[in-house]
């Protein structure tokens, strides 16, 4: 049931426009708080209301013309409550006036223009420029920073300003400047993204900033647009990407030099170490003098030292030069790692250690380069053989782990390294300085060509030790090269 309006009946003074109240209803008294016998004669509106009112609604009665009007009322739960009038004559003088609480509808357009207020006030305040689009792609607000970063006028990002011809105008006016622009084709490209949000582009302004525009669908299908200046950060990345590029171009500089000089250093250096040889070995005849023939082998030594040398850079120019190519092959591994155990079997027992090679029967077979296989077990064992004191043990194995991959470990007893040396010995030309590996001769290029042969197979490389303790250096093959009766059994 519909409760009943507030009504009254009054009579105007026709040179004043004042009312003079004549009847009213029970809702108008239980409204206002006045008794009949108060209302009755009483001039409407009362002396409390401002000023500005009573000469408004003095100004409808005087022209005879209906009116809307709200005034303020003594009462309600916080002294005062707001009410609505409704103002229209009812003929021969009177005017009929409908009245109704309106104080929490009034107090909601209060918090909301509030709300709007404060929205108005934090859009503006942020460094970003911000539009919303309803569902319809019409425009519903943007900030002023808007307009600023993508070099257009303000009228453009007026309310209601379809979000096509605002891309129309911003693209307008790149030509306008140089730019060379497809404005249909752009404005065709940027509504598809824009109805299709979540999503992030990056547009070019005019004068050539660079803007990050992300696009956010609302709850209720419109589009929260943002933009950000992002000109120093692209300024930021190509210099990085120029950066890169040149350090690129210098490293290949550097290893064109280095295999060049590789190999201008290795030809003379293979006739001196194959001279020196001759005249160790007294091959054309006897030298005379004993101490020559000492002299000749240890230029030999040296020479077939530095060889290996030259031999490592090389290597590792081409490696990361990425002109080291693999030429692939099935391999028995247990012949490729009893070779290159037999080639170092001499070097060992001179420095009085016991090697081993332990793989097991029938052997794996592994799809790889038998030169790179074949180097890594070299190195591996060169290394344990010359960290390994007198009396050691260094054993070479290799084993297919369940999950298929074939893994070919070197284990020492030998002078071990510090978990916090392992990044410095597996970079290339590490050199860990400790009392114990002083005196070493080396490039620091052993580990490092090991790791990046391995990781050219598609495996890695790990390396576990402890000072005083030896070290397990294990390098890991995948398993989609790995075959023979080993793998078949780790895959069953």
């Amino acid at each position: 049931m519909a409760v009943p309006r507030a009504a009254f009946v009054a009579l105007a003074d026709s040179a004043t426009g004042r009312l003079r109240l004549e009847t009213v209803n029970d809702a108008f008294v239980s409204l206002t708080g006045w008794g009949r016998a108060r209302a009755a004669g009483a001039i409407f509106p009362p002396p409390h209301a401002p000023t500005d009112l009573a000469d408004r609604l003095a100004a409808a009665v005087r022209q005879g013309r209906a009116g809307k009007f709200e005034l303020e009322w003594p009462g309600g739960a916080d002294g005062a409550m707001r009410i609505e009038l409704d103002l229209m004559p009812a003929g021969d003088g009177a005017w009929l006036g409908l009245a109704e609480d309106v104080t929490a509808a009034a107090e909601s357009r209060r918090m909301a223009q509030l709300s709007e207020a404060r929205l108005d006030a934090a859009i503006e305040s942020i460094n970003e420029g911000f539009a919303l689009f309803d569902a319809g792609d019409r425009l519903v607000r943007a900030n002023r920073k808007l307009p600023e970063m993508v070099r257009a006028d303000a009228g453009l990002f007026a309310p209601g300003a379809a979000y096509a011809d605002i891309l129309r105008a911003v693209a307008a006016r790149a030509a306008l400047h140089g730019a060379p622009v497809d404005i249909e084709a752009f404005v065709a490209e940027r509504l598809e993204a824009h109805r299709h949000p979540p999503s992030e582009l990056e547009h070019r302004t005019a004068d050539g900033q660079w803007l990050r525009i992300t696009e956010t669908r609302t709850g209720d299908g419109g589009v929260a647009m943002v933009y950000r200046n992002v000109t120093h950060l692209k300024r930021v990345e190509e210099a990085l990407r120029k950066a890169a590029e040149e350090a690129e171009t210098a490293n290949q500089a550097k290893s064109e030099f280095l295999a060049s000089m590789s190999h201008e250093l290795r030809t003379p250096l293979n006739a001196i170490i194959g001279f020196a040889e001759i005249i160790g070995r007294e091959m054309l005849g006897p030298i005379g003098n004993a101490r020559y023939a000492g002299y000749a082998r240890d230029i030999r030594t040296s020479g077939a030292h530095l060889l290996e040398v030259i031999n490592q850079v090389l290597d590792m120019s081409k490696i990361e030069a990425g002109r080291f190519e693999l030429n692939e092959e099935e391999l028995d591994v247990a012949e490729v790692l009893g070779a290159s155990a037999r080639l170092l079997e001499n070097m060992a027992a001179e420095g009085g250690l016991a090697l081993s090679v332990d793989v097991p029967d029938p052997p794996p077979e592994l799809r790889a380069d038998r030169r790179a296989l074949r180097q890594i077990a070299l190195n591996l064992l060169g290394n344990a053989i010359k960290f390994t004191p007198r009396g050691g043990r260094i054993e070479l194995g290799a084993r297919v782990e369940p999950n298929g991959d074939l893994a070919i470990r070197v284990r020492d007893t030998g002078i071990g390294i510090a978990a916090e040396d392992i990044a410095t010995a597996l970079a290339p030309f590490g050199q860990i300085d400790s009392p114990m590996t002083r005196g070493k001769p080396g490039t620091g290029l052993g580990l490092p060509i090991v790791k990046a042969l391995v990781e050219l197979h598609g495996g890695s490389l790990s390396l576990e030790s402890e000072p005083g303790k030896g070290a397990t250096v294990t390098a890991r093959f995948p398993a989609r090269r790995v075959g023979g009766a080993q793998a078949a059994q780790a895959n069953a």
